[in-house]
């Protein structure tokens, strides 16, 4: 059953929001994180293509380059030159700003904090 964020979690969003908005100003925070944390993913693409939208979910997931260059079946200059173009999409410069930023903006699917862990969000 999921429980409410306990507060150093929902203070730990809240500086990481404002560190990528001192470092990347187009980067909105929101005092509220119940829905950033759980939510419905956003029905705003930023035109990015469904291996874009892939790659950006094995980011937020922790895959390595290399575990990602494997899921998706090319070689790992190839994934850093669609990195590259998403960073340019979404006007993120590191892996770090696009994991914020998908999070944020609910790009990929959310997960609710439980009592006895971290799970997929049944939203």
């Amino acid at each position: 059953m999921p429980t409410t964020i306990p507060p150093q979690i929902d203070d730990s969003v809240t500086n990481l929001e404002k560190a990528a908005a001192s470092t990347h100003p187009q980067f909105p925070t929101q005092g509220d994180h119940g829905g950033i944390i759980s939510g419905e993913s956003s029905k705003e693409t930023f035109d990015l293509i469904p291996l874009e939208q892939q790659i950006i979910a094995l980011t937020v997931e922790g895959c390595t380059g290399e575990e990602k260059a494997g899921i998706i079946g090319i070689d790992e200059q190839s994934l850093d030159a669609h990195l590259q173009t998403i960073f340019a999409k979404l006007g993120v410069s590191c892996e770090f700003e696009l994991i914020l930023f998908a999070i944020h903006h609910r790009l990929v699917a959310t997960y609710d904090i439980c009592e006895g862990g971290v799970m997929p969000s049944s939203s």
